[in-house]
């Protein structure tokens, strides 16, 4: 696109709701609440398992445990960072410190990497030497595990979706989940089979599941970071509606980048006929309007060039 650098009117580098994200973003106290209590009772349930895993022998209990132990950490890790996230804007982080949370999310996921190879190790160990296991200890400190994963799930469901941060606790819990349905499935396999075997075997596809997950939560900490264009906006039918707005010409240096989950930004500049100094403040504030209700973009930086 040819970019002209004309004479401009005074005040043509306008910026269009850059508060928009703090009318968007004020329900982090309601995630912040909902990850203190299940950090409290994930930080009870690991040391009940820790306890069960070593009266009963299972290394699936002490893997839960282990996991569950991760999981208490990524979560506080998760709390701290909303809550340094809530900070406002200062003069040398001018976008404020919602990264924070981006950054968490990596860190959960590179924890869940660690977590997954230290499991792989100790079931290779248990398969090559066989231990006895107490199947009745380890049938109901795993049901007990389970019944406080699948209400820490069901706290943090509500506030998955918009936020990666918290999307990272969420996964680690749903990882725990799966590992005590696990646990509970290879003791009843044991009690009735006495097939000790099963239990580090489950330890390892518990371990995969875990991997896939973290891997997926890696790449999109990542694409965030590395300001890719968000996944849900398409920048060519961003292009298409600006340029619906009457006297808009071209477009040329278009920037859209994530902040932090569904906080986007977009950078722009747009080649419109002349006109009055009203009359492009009323095209930026509409152009604005559009890019925040069908693209979520809430923070823009719009440059008129005659």
């Amino acid at each position: 696109m040819v970019h002209e650098h004309k004479p401009k009117i005074k005040d043509d580098h306008l910026h269009g709701n850059s508060n928009g994200h703090y009318r968007k973003y004020s329900h982090r106290e309601k995630e912040k609440g909902r990850l203190k209590f299940v950090i409290y009772i994930t930080g009870i349930t690991m040391i009940v398992e820790v306890i069960g895993g070593v009266i009963s022998g299972s290394l699936a209990l002490i893997s839960d445990a282990g996991h569950m132990f991760t999981h208490a950490f990524a979560l506080s890790i998760s709390f701290v960072a909303i809550v340094l996230a809530s900070k406002p804007a200062d003069i040398q982080k001018t976008f404020g410190y919602y990264r924070i949370e981006i950054i968490a999310a990596l860190f959960n996921s590179i924890s869940l990497l660690f977590i997954t190879c230290w499991i792989f190790y100790e079931s290779y160990q248990r398969i090559i030497h066989p231990l006895p296991i107490k199947v009745t200890e380890m049938l109901i400190v795993s049901t007990a595990g389970l019944i406080v994963n699948i209400v820490s799930a069901i706290i943090l469901v509500g506030v998955r979706k918009e936020d990666l941060n918290v999307r990272s606790a969420f996964i680690h819990m749903i990882g725990d989940t799966a590992s005590s349905v696990g646990i509970i499935l290879g003791a009843v396999i044991i009690l009735y089979t006495g097939w000790t075997l099963i239990d580090p075997i489950l330890s390892v596809l518990i371990g995969v599941v875990i991997l896939i997950w973290a891997w997926n939560l890696a790449r999109e900490s990542l694409h965030i970071l590395l300001e890719a264009v968000p996944r849900k906006v398409n920048v060519e039918k961003v292009k298409e509606e600006i340029l619906k707005f009457e006297g808009v010409m071209e477009i040329a240096d278009l920037h859209v980048w994530t902040i932090t989950s569904n906080m986007y930004s977009l950078m722009a500049h747009i080649r419109v006929e002349d006109g009055r100094i009203s009359e492009r403040k009323i095209l930026i504030e509409d152009i604005n309007k559009m890019l925040d209700h069908k693209f979520d973009i809430v923070h823009t930086s719009l440059q008129l060039e005659s």
